[in-house]
């Protein structure tokens, strides 16, 4: 049996911890379209029409989560939802694409 304390037999790099948080299916999609605007849900299913509005909202939550984006609620009717890059974010995406 292996050890339950190994995660594998590799030591884990700063690759695998990125690939960690952005490795959904449209994360990296997400983060690329924010770029330095403030996008709301509607326009972000346009710009990704093949993700389902579960998917995406489930990415969305993620990354919120993981502090790669702020989400902004307002109360309205009807509701509205802000979503941006964090400086985190940011900063993960020139990392993402200077590689």
């Amino acid at each position: 049996m292996s050890d339950p304390s190994s995660k594998g037999k590799y030591a884990r790099s700063g690759y695998d911890a990125v690939l960690e948080v952005v490795g959904g299916k449209y994360k990296v999609a997400i983060l690329y379209r924010m770029k330095a605007s403030v996008l709301r849900f509607g326009e972000l299913r346009r710009l990704l029409p093949s993700a389902t509005p579960r998917m995406l909202t489930k990415q969305l939550r993620d990354l919120d989560r993981d502090g790669l984006i702020s989400r902004k609620v307002f109360r309205q009717v009807p509701p509205r939802v802000d979503y941006s890059l964090t400086e985190e974010g940011g900063s993960a995406r020139s990392s993402a694409r200077s590689s």
